[in-house]
């Protein structure tokens, strides 16, 4: 009976396990007016390719409504993966494929878009309701357990606001250069 135990302990004290979390480092929103009352807006994530790819089951942007709270998710298609050089190229890790678990090092950007258009049915009850002030909103879970900067294995949140009442070219800012990534070389 003890070789049974000792056998089933062995076995179980032999087994790794590991959790894997997002690979998401940092997120961004941002919305641009392309006709009356009808936006683009692009949610943008930053992974590591060495961890887990974006989880589309689980990365859902909403359009809320600030005064009443109303919600609805958003649908949204990935319109570009963009590899983000490194200060250090002896980090190499090309992301290949591109949004694919542990396939190197390296750092991507990757696009998501939103089309929301207040005039059309799925989102007119917004503007229909009076609401003005709206927030389109993202979260993430779970943030790259290998950050070290706070929020590592946390749920990670963005927001862009929107004010209806501005219906003349009213866009939001964007960010026009690539983060710098630091990471150590040759260590």
């Amino acid at each position: 009976h003890l070789k049974q135990i000792l056998a089933v302990a062995f076995i179980l004290l032999s087994i790794h396990l590991t959790a894997y979390s997002s690979s998401g480092i940092g997120y961004e929103v941002s919305y641009k007016q392309v006709d009356s009352l009808k936006y683009d807006v692009d949610f943008v994530v930053y992974r590591y390719c060495g961890g887990l790819k974006l989880n589309t089951n689980f990365t859902t942007p909403y359009v809320v409504c600030q005064t009443s709270g109303y919600k609805k998710s958003l649908t949204w298609k990935i319109v570009s993966i963009q590899e983000i050089q490194t200060e250090c190229d002896s980090i190499g890790g090309r992301c290949n494929p591109s949004n694919t678990s542990f396939t190197g090092n390296g750092y991507e950007r990757i696009v998501l878009r939103s089309t929301v258009d207040f005039k059309l049915s799925a989102y007119d009850s917004f503007y229909k309701a009076g609401c003005k002030s709206i927030r389109f909103e993202f979260d993430d879970c779970c943030r790259n357990t290998k950050i070290t900067t706070g929020l590592a294995n946390d749920k990670m949140y963005t927001y862009a606001e929107l004010n209806l009442a501005i219906d003349d070219g009213n866009s939001s800012p964007s960010f026009t250069s690539p983060p710098l990534i630091k990471a150590c070389c040759n260590q």
